[in-house]
């Protein structure tokens, strides 16, 4: 399978759906950022993509190629979500490739199984947020920056103002809980308790080997390809029947019309028009007859 760009459409192959998860994640990224050279993900079109995949006849699996370091925290939990979702309809694998850290990790976390290439990283599982106090530069320059605000914690950053241990505390509550969900999401996907979790939730990352042994990861593995194919390999085991794509439902149907028109015609073979009504009218031979045979009586 060929490593694709098109972030728009997952690229189905051998009824694998492959869904690009590169560069930095935001929900409703810029264009600005691409202009620049930045690729990014939308949280937003990897939830519509795994919706597409799974209402597809032709996938039977969903492979998430991932290599980002990770980004915001709005759309994630959502993305999450959706993953965790499409992995109880149609089969979800993640496959790391160099890096899937932060964001990316939360959203792999959810794959019924994840990959890793020998060199990759992954992990950061943690949330944080930066506040500058520039008070003191403000005050070498000689300014005194007041802000005049509704609440305590009202206008927190604004260049120049003092940060007060009680805005701090504040947005700590605020880290803490995204990082809870963040952890309980991994917990579910990978299966871990909460102790586990809180041993490796400290925000770094690991190598291959030893993201392993913690169970970030179950196999490591060199190239996409080669997941692609185990994954064919494990549906092509699977005792679910193989769903059928629309060409063949619709040659089916079409078969099963002709089929009753030409029961219709077996059964009142000496009335053409009185045929083409039945057929048009959805019959079955047995209501046909049953039709023909009341309008003889009338008749009669």
């Amino acid at each position: 399978i060929e490593i694709v760009k098109n972030k728009n459409q997952p690229v189905i192959n051998n009824g694998v759906a492959q869904i690009n998860i590169h560069g930095l994640l935001m929900k409703n990224p810029p264009s600005w950022l691409a202009w620049i050279g930045i690729e990014t993900t939308d949280y937003i079109q990897i939830a519509e993509q795994l919706k597409q995949t799974t209402e597809n006849p032709e996938v039977n699996s969903i492979l998430l190629h991932i290599d980002s370091p990770g980004g915001s925290v709005a759309g994630a939990s959502e993305a999450a979500e959706a993953i965790a979702s499409a992995d109880k309809i149609k089969p979800v694998t993640a496959y790391i490739e160099d890096l899937g850290a932060s964001g990316a990790y939360y959203l792999a976390s959810q794959a019924g199984k994840i990959y890793i290439n020998p060199n990759g990283e992954t992990g950061s599982i943690g949330v944080y947020t930066v506040a500058v106090d520039s008070s003191a530069f403000a005050e070498k320059l000689g300014f005194k920056v007041h802000v005049i605000r509704s609440g305590e914690h009202k206008g927190m950053g604004v260049p120049g103002a003092a940060i007060t241990e009680n805005q701090i505390a504040a947005q700590q509550e605020i880290i803490d809980g995204m990082a809870q969900n963040f952890k309980t999401a991994v917990a579910a996907g990978r299966k871990m308790n909460a102790e586990d979790i809180e041993k490796i939730a400290s925000g770094r990352v690991w190598l291959a080997q030893e993201a392993k042994k913690l169970n970030l990861v179950d196999e490591i593995a060199n190239g996409i390809s080669k997941i692609a194919f185990k994954q064919n390999s494990n549906m092509k085991g699977n005792t679910m029947p193989e769903q059928k794509s629309q060409q063949e439902i619709q040659k089916e149907a079409q078969a099963a019309e002709v089929q009753r028109l030409n029961d219709i015609k077996a059964a009142i073979p000496d009335d053409p028009a009185f045929v083409m009504e039945q057929f048009a009218k959805g019959a079955t031979a047995v209501e046909a007859k049953a039709a023909y045979t009341d309008k003889l009586r009338e008749k009669n």
